[in-house]
């Protein structure tokens, strides 16, 4: 039976069309399969909790443009998949909205729980939660939550308590372009990098609101990392993240394959926002750049990170942060720069960065606490063992501040204070 399509979009996001009939989601699923036309939008009500078989594809031969609404009736419903695998398979020329719904997944499961194919897109409202699934497949294993090779916009909701084998323990990136304008990702794990979230593959993140919040990696990025591809953070919050090694906030590198050739580079951009409270029990509390990636800081505000080397901002040999506004304060170093420490190459033309002695929300160097290192850089630290120039910058810098430090060729200028 063919149904005439009503189209109307709603404040929250939430696009609203006919309803499927059915008594159960695998009965609608089902209906749709024969039913769905091109540019039609439908609303799939779940009024009960219920369990389904895994690999829901969403794809419909020879018919595109098609949206469907997944929808908690009469309060949040929860779906479960019944064994390993993906709950849906959104393919090209799909729109999958979730609304007022969970999907759990599980504990040991093989596959991302949602997949999102090139062309086609997810989009998730506030009270729809992705949570509890494991992308522990050993050769790929990226995305515990969602893995984006198209188009995915979170508007709200949660996506929470997921881990990865490999990358992206919340969200993983690969080649298609991830939008938050609100919502949390939280409480995540990826036994390599991004623990909320990692961009691979010339992928995109565009992070204008929402918290990325109490996420763990085992290698770089607690919050997000970006190997080959591109993030922008506008506006939102990265915070209370842990890295066992760089990055508790953001880590910003290469990726390569297994001969080791490069890929691609990872660019990330601050141009809002804010990064704090977060822990690397190596390199960048706050920010790692490493292995030739690119941090630009325009706005925004890095405070309260803990790090080895860079309480705030830790750049690596071949790699480059340049700084033209925003805030570096409150931060500790274990060993130097409280602020930022600099292999690579540096240069501060705006903003402001705090010393210790001389602002009262100043970074500091500290190996214990109650203890404060001296001549260790509290505001940057740089040096490079090939060049063996060391600078320091102790005293706060702020606006008219500038500085500049090439860790290859040791070369220098701006107002350092040693």
């Amino acid at each position: 039976m063919s149904l005439m399509l009503i189209l109307a979009s709603c404040d929250n996001g939430t696009t609203s069309g006919d309803n499927v009939p059915g008594s159960t989601l695998a009965e609608k699923l089902e209906w749709l399969q024969t039913n769905a036309e091109t540019g039609g939008s439908y609303v799939v009500e779940v009024s009960a909790d219920e369990v389904i078989a895994p690999n829901q594809r969403l794809e419909y031969s020879n018919r595109n443009n098609i949206t469907i609404t997944l929808k908690g009736s009469g309060g949040n419903r929860i779906i479960s998949i019944a064994n390993n695998g993906s709950m849906f398979l959104v393919r090209t020329g799909v729109t999958l909205i979730l609304d007022n719904i969970t999907l759990s997944g599980r504990r040991f499961n093989t596959n991302p729980l949602v997949h999102v194919r090139s062309g086609a897109a997810l989009r998730m409202n506030n009270g729809a939660t992705i949570t509890g699934n494991t992308a522990g497949n050993t050769a790929t294993g990226s995305g515990g939550g969602v893995l984006v090779e198209g188009t995915f916009t979170m508007n709200g909701g949660t996506i929470s308590g997921n881990a990865a084998t490999n990358d992206g323990g919340g969200v993983n990136v690969s080649g298609g372009t991830f939008t938050m304008n609100g919502g949390t990702i939280s409480g995540n794990t990826a036994n390599n990098d991004g623990g909320g979230v990692n961009v691979l593959g010339r992928g995109t993140f565009i992070m204008s609101g929402g918290t990325i919040s109490g996420n763990e990696a085992k290698n770089g990025g607690g919050g997000a990392s970006v190997q080959f591809g591109n993030f922008t953070m506008n506006g939102g919050t990265i915070s209370g993240n842990n890295s066992e090694k760089d990055g508790g906030g953001v880590y910003a590198a290469n990726a390569r394959n297994s001969t080791g050739t490069v890929l691609g580079i990872g660019t990330f951009t601050m141009s809002g926002g804010t990064i704090s409270g977060n822990t690397a029990r190596e390199n960048g509390g706050g920010v790692s750049v490493a292995n030739e990636g690119t941090f630009i800081m325009n706005r925004g505000n890095i405070s309260g990170n803990i790090g080895v080397r860079g309480g705030g901002v830790s750049v690596t040999a071949s790699t480059a942060f340049t700084m033209s506004d925003g805030i570096i304060s409150g931060n500790t170093a274990r060993i130097g720069g409280g602020g930022v420490f600099v292999w690579g190459a540096f240069t501060k033309t705006g903003g402001t960065i705090t010393g210790y002695d001389s602002d009262r929300r100043g970074n500091v160097v500290s190996n214990s606490p109650g203890t404060v290192e001296i001549e260790s850089g509290y505001t940057v630290f740089a040096t490079n063992s090939t060049s063996r120039i060391t600078k320091r910058k102790e005293t706060t810098a702020g606006p008219g501040v500038n500085l500049s430090y090439t860790g290859r060729t040791g070369l220098y200028s701006g107002e350092w204070d040693f």
